[in-house]
């Protein structure tokens, strides 16, 4: 008795793909994440995290690896 290739089992990867949507997870917290944000293409969970997420993008972050301008 041989395996045959094209078994399907819980331990395989030869699985077809799944008929579910892609779950999406926020940028930020990790939970799911319903939302994008439009101008960063970040995905974030709630109103909090889109707040915290526009006070980011309205702060210049320094590149450590630029020289400074002063």
């Amino acid at each position: 008795m041989g395996l045959s290739n094209s078994r399907v089992s819980d331990s395989s990867i030869e699985a077809p793909p799944s008929v579910l949507p892609q779950r999406h997870y926020c940028d930020i917290t990790g939970l799911e994440a319903p939302y994008t944000d439009p101008a960063t293409g970040l995905r974030y969970h709630d109103k909090s995290v889109y707040a915290l997420i526009q006070g980011l993008v309205s702060q210049p972050i320094p590149c450590p690896c630029l020289p400074h301008p002063f």
